[in-house]
């Protein structure tokens, strides 16, 4: 059977048309070589797509709980970070209180007290911490301060031990301020009585990195703290504000042993997050192991079959060129 010739629009028609295929063989190819990975996943998966979307859904699930884990571990560490200036703190006033207890010295009350007062308010200002625009104390209620200031705390105890005959009497009024229901919670925490939902870490993991401000250590520690920086605002003797003295560095020491307690609960969270992280780690690189098993390709073919695609471009591209300078002078 006889060929049927083209015209010459027919032919351009033909030339742009292959010209087109080859371009786009050549970008898919060009894909492919850098990514390693097939740009036809229906052809690598032969039309069932199913078990690589059931891979990817996996990967995009590991991958949403690592921004969780990232955020977890942040709240983790400043809430380790304020604890620790916590312990700082006491272990300061800790020094002033048994230089004090050797040197017998009341005149020297004056420079206990000022010591804790500005303990004291350097933790209210660990508490009002936030980690990410959110607050580390508050429970629930992320978004303001975790108690009052300081100076008005400070204010209040003041008021509440002026009339203290004794130092079993200054012990008894600031533990009543403290205590459940007491002033401290009715009027100084400003946060949420509920604790912060536990974040998702994992599949089956979950962690509570924070803790809130009206905690039992962190009142003890609040506690011990006041009882020294009110000391002068008292009608106390001498005498009878060194036995207060002397009575608080037992206080100083169960404060900081309640800290240390509660250091290690955020402690074991920290380490539940390292622990989610290694295993979502692992099941990560698993899943992203058979996701390029099923889309990877063969980098010396795919960078043969990208020569040869080159070479028919620039082969078309010279036919081209030829067949456009051809004129009918040309054979006459």
């Amino acid at each position: 059977m006889p060929a049927i010739p083209l015209g010459t629009l027919a032919q351009s028609m033909v030339a742009r048309h292959a010209q087109t295929r080859i371009q786009s063989d050549l970008t898919k190819l060009s894909m492919e070589l850098t990514t390693g990975l097939t740009q036809d996943v229906g052809a690598a998966t032969r039309g069932d797509t199913r078990a690589l979307t059931a891979l990817t859904r996996q990967i995009d699930e590991l991958n949403a709980y690592g921004t969780a884990r990232a955020e977890a571990s942040l709240t983790a560490r400043s809430t380790q970070t304020a604890l620790s200036s916590m312990q700082d703190r006491l272990l300061h006033v800790q020094d002033g209180v048994i230089a004090l207890a050797q040197a017998q010295n009341p005149t020297q009350h004056q420079i206990v007290a000022e010591q804790a007062r500005n303990a004291f308010a350097g933790v209210i200002g660990d508490l009002n911490m936030q980690s990410a625009g959110r607050s580390l104390f508050c429970g629930t209620a992320l978004n303001g301060p975790a108690t009052r200031g300081a100076d008005a705390i400070l204010a209040d105890i003041a008021a509440a031990v002026s009339g203290v005959a004794t130092p079993s009497d200054l012990t008894a009024a600031i533990d009543a301020y403290f205590a459940p229901g007491g002033a401290f919670e009715a009027n100084d925490y400003l946060g949420s009585t509920t604790d912060s939902q536990p974040i998702r870490i994992g599949p089956q993991d979950r962690a509570a990195p924070t803790l809130r401000a009206d905690d039992t250590a962190i009142r003890d520690t609040l506690k011990t703290l006041a009882t020294l920086a009110v000391l002068p605002d008292t009608a106390l003797s001498g005498a009878a504000k060194q036995l207060a003295v002397d009575a608080s560095l037992d206080q100083v020491i169960n404060s900081k042993r309640g800290l240390i307690e509660v250091q290690s609960r955020v402690g074991a969270t920290e380490a539940r997050i390292e622990i989610a992280a290694s295993r979502s780690a692992g099941a990560r690189a698993a899943y992203e192991t058979a996701r390029l098993d099923t889309l990877a390709v063969d980098p010396y073919a795919t960078a043969t079959r990208l020569q040869e695609t080159q070479t028919q471009l620039e082969t078309l591209y010279t036919l081209t060129a030829r067949l456009s300078g051809l004129n009918l002078v040309n054979f006459l």
